[in-house]
């Protein structure tokens, strides 16, 4: 009588976690078809992108973007204006084409280095972009502080 006790209690234990397992098996189901459905629109945005974008667009259609080193004339004219707003700093155009240099003789003049250097961006012409090639702090040969920086002109051109 016990082991038929036994059996059935065993029974009904099992039973009953049969509806959590069916629960979580569904759940799963749900879950991995939702995450297919997820990957193949992804698939589809891509298969059309990779559509529209082919090898047999003619070259004449693409866009570039064209750099060339900022003139002279353009680093002249940010030379003087920066000789104007800072004058105690020996700035001049370097022999980088499209560059510049801008050097202190101490090292008192650090904020005012640091500030012509923070301002060449903006006071350049639109469209050019200003990266510094070289920096140097404290024992710089002569000076105190030297940097070397160059300019860059973007355009976008349509076109082969």
């Amino acid at each position: 009588m016990k082991s038929q006790i036994n059996r059935w209690r065993n029974l009904k234990g099992a039973l009953f976690h049969i509806p959590a397992v069916s629960i979580a098996l569904i759940l799963t189901a749900v879950a991995s078809l939702s995450l297919t459905a997820y990957v193949a629109k992804d698939f589809v945005k891509v298969a059309r992108t990779a559509a529209i974008v082919t090898t047999e667009t003619p070259r004449g259609d693409l866009i570039r973007v064209v750099k060339q080193p900022a003139t002279a004339a353009e680093v002249s004219d940010l030379v003087q204006l920066l000789k104007q707003n800072h004058p105690s700093l020996d700035i001049s155009q370097s022999a980088i084409p499209g560059g510049l240099s801008v050097s202190a003789s101490s090292v008192a003049q650090y904020r005012e280095w640091v500030t012509a250097l923070g301002t060449i961006q903006g006071a350049a012409r639109a469209g050019s972009i200003w990266m510094a090639t070289a920096i140097c702090v404290n024992s710089c040969g002569t000076g105190a502080m030297r940097a070397e920086v160059q300019g860059i002109v973007q355009k976008v051109s349509k076109g082969g």
